[in-house]
């Protein structure tokens, strides 16, 4: 008997890297604000490192991304060109 596929919960993010990269970025740094102005935290220097960390592997993916999309686009276009 097969196993019943469920989509994932709602929480984790689902679809394409590019699609999701923005948004995480985004609650990353909306969770440092949020802490400095509800609890007054202030980031550490090992918390910013590893968010630094964290940002540029999601930019460098979304690169990767946005550079994967472009080339199998012009390779479509090649395959319908006569």
């Amino acid at each position: 008997m097969p196993l019943p596929i469920t989509p994932p919960p709602s929480g984790l993010p689902s679809g394409r890297p590019g699609d999701n990269i923005p948004r995480g970025i985004g609650c990353l740094l909306g969770a440092m604000v949020w802490g400095r102005v509800v609890w007054g935290d202030l980031p550490t220097l090992q918390l910013l490192s590893g968010a630094a960390l964290v940002v540029a592997g999601g930019l460098y993916i979304l690169h990767r991304e946005v550079k994967l999309n472009a080339q199998r686009r012009r390779d479509a276009i090649a395959e319908t060109s006569p």
